[in-house]
C-alpha cells in the first residue's frame, strides 16, 4: 500500500481512500465542500435579492437597466392624459421607437454592449425632451416618448428630431463604435382615447415604418 500511494498524484483539495487491495478513490476534503456550499448558497442569495430588487424596480414604476419609466408607468402616464384630453381637451402625443441595428450588436459584441446602447439611447431620448414628457423603456430595444400638450405636427417634427439624434450620436464601446437608428411610430390621444388604444396605434405606424425602411433599402 505504501508503494502505490507513492505513485499516486493529488491535487489541491482531493485525498484518495484506500477501497479496497490496491485500490484509491478520489475525493474532496470536507473544508472544500464547505467553501463550496457555502458558495453555493451565497450565489442563491444574491439571486434572490437580485430578483428583489428588479421587483422593486418594477412596483415603483422605473426600468432598472435604463432608469427609464417603465410599461407599467408609462399606461399610469396615458390613462391620465386620455382622461385630460376627454375632460379637458389636452391633447397629448405617443412616439414609439424601436431600434433598428440593435441586434446586430447583441450578436456581434454581446449583451453587455447591448445594454450599454439601451442605456445610451435612454439619455438621449432625455436630453431631447421635455421635463414634462415622460420617456420610457417597453422592453428589449423599444421605447415610448408620451409629448404632453402637443399637437400632431409638433409630434411629427419631434420624431424627426429624436429619430437625426439617434443615428448621429454613436455609442463609443471599448474601440468600437455602435452605431443605431430608429423606426418610430406616432399616435394621438384623439386618434385613439384611451392608453392601450394609442399604445397599439402607435406601434402598427411603427411597425409600418420599419417595413418601409426595409423596402427602401432593398
Amino acid at each position: 500500500m505504501t508503494t502505490a500511494r507513492r505513485f499516486m498524484t493529488q491535487r489541491p483539495g482531493e485525498v484518495y481512500r484506500f477501497t479496497g487491495k490496491a485500490k484509491y478513490s478520489r475525493g474532496t476534503t470536507p473544508v472544500v465542500l464547505q467553501l463550496q456550499g457555502r458558495l453555493a448558497e451565497l450565489e442563491a442569495t444574491l439571486a434572490q435579492r437580485t430578483a428583489q430588487l428588479r421587483a422593486l424596480a418594477e412596483e415603483v414604476g422605473t426600468d432598472p437597466l435604463t432608469g427609464l419609466k417603465n410599461r407599467r408607468a408609462v399606461e399610469a402616464a396615458l390613462t391620465e392624459a386620455a382622461t385630460n384630453w376627454q375632460r379637458y381637451g389636452h391633447r397629448s402625443a405617443v412616439l414609439l421607437l424601436d431600434l433598428n441595428g440593435f441586434k446586430a450588436i447583441n450578436d456581434t459584441h454581446g449583451h453587455a454592449a447591448g445594454d450599454a446602447v439601451l442605456q445610451h439611447v435612454a439619455g438621449l431620448l432625455t436630453q431631447a425632451t421635455r421635463r414634462t414628457d415622460v420617456v420610457a423603456r417597453l422592453g428589449g430595444d423599444e421605447f415610448v416618448v408620451v409629448l404632453r400638450e402637443a399637437e400632431t405636427a409638433a409630434a411629427i417634427a419631434k420624431t424627426r428630431e429624436l429619430r437625426s439624434v439617434i443615428e448621429t450620436t454613436p455609442l463609443v464601446w471599448g474601440s468600437h463604435v455602435l452605431t443605431v437608428g430608429a423606426s418610430v411610430g406616432v399616435a394621438t390621444l384623439a386618434e385613439a382615447p384611451q392608453a392601450a388604444a394609442v399604445l397599439a396605434l402607435a406601434d402598427a405606424r411603427m411597425y409600418q415604418f420599419k417595413q418601409a425602411l426595409r423596402a427602401a433599402r432593398a
